[in-house]
């Protein structure tokens, strides 16, 4: 799969869970974010989607971090890392707020539970 028609699934996986003015706009120049969306209630919600063979670390979210709010008025910031995530980007996306959809929470998501619950799962599987 693509850069690109990752970003489309998870965009469609964000259509299938009922968000609304689901959007692609990642490439370049889109400033961290690859797909924008609004919730039920109207908040905005800011993707990035990082299809790497490896961890994503925290380098990557420290951008995210920088741009999410300031530039696309992020409510809630997601970022779905398909290999998962670095320990110190977990430590990092949770002291910032954050939401991390890893390899785990993919497979989840992918097969049919929401993404608010998975969201809710605490990243350790308890709970």
């Amino acid at each position: 799969m693509s850069p690109t028609a990752f970003e489309e699934a998870c965009a469609e996986l964000l259509v299938r869970d009922g968000f609304l003015d689901v959007r692609r706009v990642g490439g370049s120049g889109d400033l961290a974010a690859d797909v924008l969306a609004r919730d039920g209630e109207g908040r905005r919600v800011v993707v990035q989607c990082k299809r790497y063979l490896s961890p994503v670390g925290s380098g990557h979210l420290q951008r995210f971090n920088g741009t999410a709010v300031p530039e696309h008025g992020a409510d809630l910031a997601v970022m779905v890392g398909l290999s998962g995530f670095t320990a110190p980007a977990r430590a990092f996306a949770a002291r910032h707020g954050i939401a991390l959809v890893g390899d785990e929470e993919l497979a989840r998501w992918a097969v049919g539970t929401p993404l608010r619950a998975v969201l809710a799962r605490p990243p350790d599987g308890g709970g």
